[in-house]
């Protein structure tokens, strides 16, 4: 007696399944989107003081921010421009946890942590985003 099996479909799929460009391609998109959520968080979550600081985060086609691959995922990196002088001519950025004096030096205001809060706020729907492309690709192999 003979007995055989035909794993032929089996072999295909495990192909498809390592296939290691197409998941790197589904994470990065979902890195991607998960930045992009972010950025309309920082955008809600600035303050608007001049409304300087909240334009500079950009909008629309010009998101500034970049998404690399490094060694166990992926860093997103979100680039803001707007800075302002000190009295004596050096830049400095206004957003410190601990606050920051005024630009005339008479007063103090108080951190805002509007990036720790954006940051809280995205990881509420980090998962589903990410949930979604992976059940996208696994549909696809």
């Amino acid at each position: 007696m003979k007995l055989q099996w035909d794993f032929s479909e089996l072999t295909d799929f495990t192909k498809k399944l390592v296939d290691k460009h197409n998941f790197d391609s589904t994470i990065m998109t979902a890195t991607q989107k998960v930045a992009r959520v972010l950025h309309q968080h920082l955008l809600e979550q600035t303050p608007i003081d001049t409304g300087n600081l909240r334009k500079m985060w950009s909008a629309g086609e010009n998101l500034r921010f970049t998404v690399k691959p490094v060694q166990n995922g992926y860093e997103v990196t979100f680039i803001n421009t707007a800075r302002a002088k000190s009295a004596d001519g050096f830049m400095y950025g206004l957003a410190v946890n601990d606050g920051h004096r005024t630009p005339n030096g008479t007063g103090w205001v108080m951190g805002r942590f509007f990036v720790e809060k954006s940051i809280l706020l995205t990881e509420q729907q980090a998962e589903q985003i990410i949930m979604n492309e992976l059940k996208k690709w696994w549909d696809s192999v």
